[in-house]
């Protein structure tokens, strides 16, 4: 319930307040393209603050590892569930002695893996495959989520179930997962 409180503060309220900070006329790519160009690095050097860009270079990569590994946690763990219904191969059902899908999980770990094909290139074409593939991950889970909800209270309507039953209920649910 508290998920988009979140959202607003750091992604709507920080974007805010480095479009205040770095100036309109700054090219933010610039002649690298590197993380060092990120705008809240450019704001952060534009205050004088020696130590912070490097801080806030570690927590970028900080976010993306975990963004990976919630994604693979929740590819992981859809490749166990097909398989169990029998649309995935049967040998992804297999689990560890504490309940860990552990060949599910190898199997997409090494999707990310793939960034290493890029190893002739920079380690900046690198980052960028991984960020890149970690972002497009995490907009499929959340357009998942939604055509899920979607259809979830279509089929509610046509079955004629009160949305009154749900154990948590939104006025915007439906207007925003649509959006």
């Amino acid at each position: 319930r508290s998920v988009w409180i979140r959202i607003v503060v750091i992604y709507f309220l920080g974007s805010f307040v480095v479009g205040l900070v770095v100036a309109s006329d700054n090219t933010l790519l610039g002649s690298a393209s590197t993380a060092a160009a990120a705008p809240y690095v450019i704001a952060i050097q534009a205050a004088g603050i020696k130590v912070l860009p490097s801080i806030i270079n570690a927590a970028i990569l900080t976010s993306a590892l975990s963004a990976a590994n919630s994604d693979v946690f929740t590819t992981s763990r859809a490749l166990h569930s097909l398989a169990s219904q029998g649309h995935a191969p049967r040998f992804f059902q297999r689990t560890s002695r504490v309940g860990v899908p552990y060949l599910s999980v190898i199997f997409s770990w090494l999707f990310g893996c793939l960034a290493f094909l890029g190893l002739n290139s920079s380690a900046e074409n690198v980052f960028v495959f991984l960020v890149n593939l970690t972002a497009i991950s995490g907009v499929l889970t959340w357009l998942s989520i939604a055509v899920t909800y979607v259809r979830f209270r279509r089929g509610m309507v046509v079955q004629r179930i009160d949305r009154a039953v749900l154990p948590w209920r939104t006025k915007f649910g439906w207007p925003a997962a649509i959006w």
